[in-house]
């Protein structure tokens, strides 16, 4: 849809017609990248190219968005962007600049920090740095993701902080019991799932390091 202007123009003048038509109050943006472009740390030209799309979609809405309300005289239609809550995306695939002067507000994943790709157990949401994290994972919390975004000049009001509602689960592969000991990424979890763990009496600890708690 963003490779060329016509196809970009066309979108945004159907989803104008599709919110006010389900008198929606806005769109959120939320363009996450195909790992075929590249590891989330690496600007390949297709990554750097495809930002510069991102925030040219997102301004072609804005300015289209401004116009409808001022020829029609109805409240203006909302625009958010969902964006990365580590470093090394927000540095490759986000101008944030260029978003922030566009979108009403932007969204913050941050969650996701652990998964698949992991060999060992871990949080995937935690507040803060854990005291004994590796060099590389030190941006792994929403700590560090919103004073990233924040020193690039981006004003902490339109920030949005994504809370997941569901958990991540790891079988451990040792006799070893701590975060950060070896295991393997079973799936995520549902509230509902971690509701009824808390109820049949799993034991919940919180990590006074990250400020989040695990069961």
């Amino acid at each position: 849809m963003m490779s060329k202007d016509e196809y970009r123009q066309k979108f945004v003048i159907s989803t104008t017609k599709l919110l006010r038509t389900h008198e929606f109050d806005g769109i959120d943006l939320n363009f996450e990248p195909s790992e075929a472009l590249g590891p989330p740390s690496t600007s390949t030209p297709q990554l750097i190219e495809d930002r510069k799309k991102l925030s040219k979609l997102c301004k072609d809405l804005q300015e289209e968005y401004a116009e409808e309300a001022g020829r029609t005289g109805r409240s203006r239609l909302l625009l958010t962007v969902t964006i990365s809550g580590i470093k090394k995306q927000l540095e490759s695939r986000f101008d944030l600049q260029e978003l922030a002067k566009c979108a009403d507000w932007l969204n913050i994943q941050t969650y996701d920090y652990r998964g698949s790709r992991d060999k060992i157990a871990e949080h995937h949401s935690s507040l803060m740095q854990a005291i004994n994290a590796e060099s590389n994972e030190k941006d792994l919390n929403q700590d560090s993701a919103i004073k990233y975004i924040v020193n690039t000049g981006i004003e902490p009001w339109k920030l949005l902080v994504g809370l997941p509602a569901f958990g991540k689960k790891f079988r451990l592969t040792s006799d070893l019991h701590d975060l950060g000991s070896p295991a393997t990424f079973v799936g995520s979890v549902p509230y509902t799932e971690l509701c009824r763990n808390m109820m049949s009496g799993w034991q919940r600890v919180f990590l006074d390091d990250r400020k989040v708690p695990i069961m």
